[in-house]
Parts: structure tokens; sequence; C-alpha cells
């Protein structure tokens, strides 16, 4: 990820992403004299049925045409079930893609041109058979809708849940002295305003229509963006911010 001449110097930036994801915009955000604080809104958790329904999906895998993960969490959820060489593979985006790939040991059948899971059932081929979807508690119906729209049927599997982890007062303090955050979808717009209120900073680099809404009507500055064009939403506030 890179935006050739662009300069982050004296920005900082609040992350929100899970511990270990993300570090490639970190990366850049550096490259580009930035500053990356950071604050997880995310941790994985089993779901609420201990991933029976899962267990019971993956025990029928061979019956399967498609496997469709739209997090790499989700992809994490499938453990060490081996994966139908005839079974073909779908990703939300590059990152998800690449942790699928590794999984599978063989490249992703499908990456959508826009990375949300809207942008994934319109880049889906018309079709019959089976796709199973290993999804968050929290994933919206986007997904599902989608393909059974185009004739598949579709096993929506709760894979995991989400907790907020635990922050120290530092860590808190630090947040709040962002210039910049970068929200990925609704639930983190909420869960940082639960975690900072009113305090927390004013302008954010969305991904996604869904994440734009919410943060908007939580009264961010948006700046809406697609997922790999992280860097140049933040680059456009730079441009405000010296203003």
């Amino acid at each position: 990820m890179n935006v050739d001449g662009a300069s982050l110097a004296g920005l900082t930036i609040l992350s929100c992403r899970q511990l270990g994801r993300g570090l490639d915009l970190d990366a850049s955000v550096e490259s580009c004299g930035g500053r990356v604080v950071r604050l997880p809104l995310v941790e994985p958790r089993p779901p609420a049925d201990g991933g029976v329904a899962l267990a019971q999906a993956l025990g029928g895998i061979g019956n399967y045409d498609w496997l469709v993960c739209t997090s790499a969490n989700g992809v994490d959820a499938l453990g060490d079930v081996e994966l139908p060489s005839g079974l073909q593979l779908a990703a939300v985006g590059p990152f998800t893609g690449e942790v699928l790939n590794a999984r599978a040991q063989r490249a992703v059948d499908l990456i959508p041109p826009v990375h949300t899971a809207r942008g994934l059932a319109q880049a889906f081929p018309a079709g019959q058979g089976r796709v199973l979807a290993p999804l968050a508690e929290l994933a919206d119906a986007d997904l599902e809708v989608g393909l059974t729209g185009k004739g598949w049927s579709v096993d929506v599997v709760r894979a995991y849940s989400t907790a907020v982890p635990n922050h120290s007062a530092d860590q808190r303090a630090e947040a709040l002295r962002a210039d910049v955050v970068v929200l990925t979808a609704p639930s983190i717009v909420r869960r940082l305003v639960e975690v900072l209120g009113c305090a927390r900073p004013e302008r954010a680099v969305v991904t996604g229509p869904k994440t734009a809404a919410a943060a908007e009507a939580e009264g961010f500055d948006v700046v809406q963006v697609e997922p790999a064009a992280v860097l140049s939403g933040l680059v456009i506030h730079a441009g405000r911010i010296g203003q």
C-alpha cells in the first residue's frame, strides 16, 4: 500500500484492528511519516453454541460446492479440517484471501473487486449447489441474501463471536490524542464510542457504506474509501488538518 509523495508527518493514526491484523497499513503509515497507536476493539471468541454448528457443517464439508469466508477469523475457525480439492473458495478481500490460500494450500477462486459481503455476493456466479459461509455472530444478511438470489443454497454458520478487549488507562489516553481513526465496521464504530465516549477522535477514515453511515450518525468527519485505499483517505485528512 503506497501513495506516491504522500506525507503523514505529524499525524497520529488510531487503529482499532484486532491484534496482529493491519500491520501492512501500520508500516505504510510510518513510511509516510505518521505514527500509529493501537486500541484493539476486536477479540475473537467461540460462538454462543461453542462451535457445535460449525463442527457439524465441517463434518459434511464434502457436500458443499463453495466455501465463502468474509474474515480471517472465519478461516481460523475452520481448524485443521481437510478441504476437498473440488471445493471452490471465495474470500471477501486480499488479506482474507491470503489466509485462506495458506490454509487450503491452493489459490482462492474468487476475490471480489469490492471487498464487502455485498460486493462478494455481487461478484459471485449464479448457479445451483451448496455454499458454506462461516461468519461472525454479528454478520448481517447481505451475503446470504445475495447468494440465495443467485440460486445457491447457503448454510450460514456462526463460526465465532467477538468481544472488546480490556484496555489500560494509558492505552485509552493515547487513543484520545489521535488525529484520525480508521474504522472498518459498524460494530467498531459503536465500540469505539462506548470505550472512548465523546472525547474520541473526530476524524475517521472508514471502509464501506454501512460503516460510513454508522460513523456519520455518531458525528465523525468521514472519508469513505475502499479497504485497499485507507492510506489515501488518511492523506485526505492530513490535507484538511494542514489547511
